[in-house]
């Protein structure tokens, strides 16, 4: 009876710290809407930048993270998760460079390359980091994120990130601060489509984290980028996708988790294809999906996520999670893309999602989004 009281207790306080917590994310977000996107994620970025360094702010992150959303274990391909939820590849990932002597030398001078590697995950739980492209990226130019109407966001970032090289040396410079259960996402250089070449560009990628003596949790090839100008959808092709799990499958230790990011509105065949792929290689999970590709009135490619993804994000699941059946390929389907609510989590749920990322919704819902969608779906409200 004292430990069901103290259980009461415990989740009756839990509520209370959860109710305040959503006042005051929607009030932030009522002030955040004054600045544009840009403007905001940078301000974000500086705040996780100041956050990275301080030890007993690392304690009160952490703090924070286990009131409001207590461990909640769970597996899915091939990793032990503290969380079912990841933050998704996009987040922590650093800022452009023109090139990788400059990224370097960034580096050696100590400078944070990577902002927000340790408070997002005191903070949130699992993240995965990147995307990362073997060469660093300065990404597109102009205007290139913007909210849109009902919970969703646009980018046309275009892969802007520091490059494997540097992230792999600045993350290993700091091996002892990492979180225990990390992934790291890894991208082909946008448009190319020769398949040697990405064959060997991912074969590097993947030897600079070997190198650097880095434990991700799980590696995911990200095989689609909608945001740059380059045509990605043709990195979907087999041969294309082939080299890539092939120089992924030789370059990565035995034991680290493989998994793969797809992109929404494939044909089924396309899907078939992959799902084939993953059991030939040993893809133990796939997160479907990416952003969705758009067109702006100049023919530029940008990425649709939130809400406004959730129907085509949910199409995918469904059709991966019947073609892995189909085919009797033991890889997990991880879900990305419009959870934003438990509702849609306990749709997902009914296709046997267990994991599942997000990324519009720590925007629209804070920090403690996935242990808030955890508890709506729970409590079905």
């Amino acid at each position: 009876m004292d430990m069901k009281f103290a259980s009461d207790t415990l989740d009756f306080l839990r509520s209370l710290f959860l109710l305040k917590y959503r006042l005051g994310w929607q009030l932030a977000l009522y002030l955040v809407r004054a600045v544009d996107a840009a403007t905001g994620h940078q301000v974000v970025n500086d705040f996780m930048e100041r956050w990275d360094t301080g030890r007993l702010v690392q304690q009160g992150l952490r703090l924070c993270r286990t009131v409001a959303q207590p461990p909640n274990p769970a597996i899915a391909g091939g990793v032990q998760l503290t969380h079912p939820h990841i933050l998704a590849a996009g987040w922590v990932k650093g800022t452009g460079y023109d090139n990788e002597v400059q990224a370097l030398a960034a580096v050696v001078q100590g400078r944070n390359l990577i902002p927000g590697w340790r408070s997002l995950p005191s903070l949130v739980g699992p993240v995965e980091f990147g995307s990362y492209t073997r060469w660093p990226r300065h990404g597109n130019r102009g205007e290139t994120m913007w909210r849109l109407p009902g919970h969703s966001l646009g980018n046309r970032v275009g892969l802007r990130n520091v490059g494997v090289r540097a992230a792999a040396s600045f993350l290993s410079m700091h091996q002892e601060e990492l979180p225990r259960c990390w992934g790291i996402n890894l991208a082909p250089t946008p448009g190319m489509e020769d398949p040697q070449k990405l064959f060997e560009e991912m074969q590097q990628s993947l030897a600079y984290l070997v190198d650097a003596a880095l434990q991700p949790s799980w590696v995911t090839i990200n095989i689609s980028c909608p945001t740059t100008n380059a045509d990605m959808d043709s990195v979907q092709s087999e041969a294309q996708v082939r080299a890539l799990l092939m120089a992924a499958r030789q370059g990565l230790p035995r034991d680290v988790p493989l998994w793969i990011k797809v992109g929404p509105g494939l044909h089924a065949s396309q899907y078939a294809m992959l799902v084939a792929l993953c059991g030939e290689f040993r893809v133990r999970a796939v997160v479907a999906t990416n952003t969705r590709q758009e067109l702006d009135g100049d023919g530029r490619s940008w990425g649709a996520s939130g809400e406004t993804l959730a129907r085509d994000s949910l199409d995918a699941v469904v059709k991966l999670t019947v073609l892995k059946q189909m085919l009797n390929v033991p890889v997990d389907i991880i879900a990305c893309g419009g959870i934003l609510q438990g509702r849609d989590l306990r749709q997902l749920r009914r296709f046997g999602i267990v994991v599942w990322q997000y990324f519009a919704a720590l925007v629209y819902r804070g920090p403690f989004a996935g242990g808030l969608i955890s508890r709506e779906a729970m409590h079905r409200s």
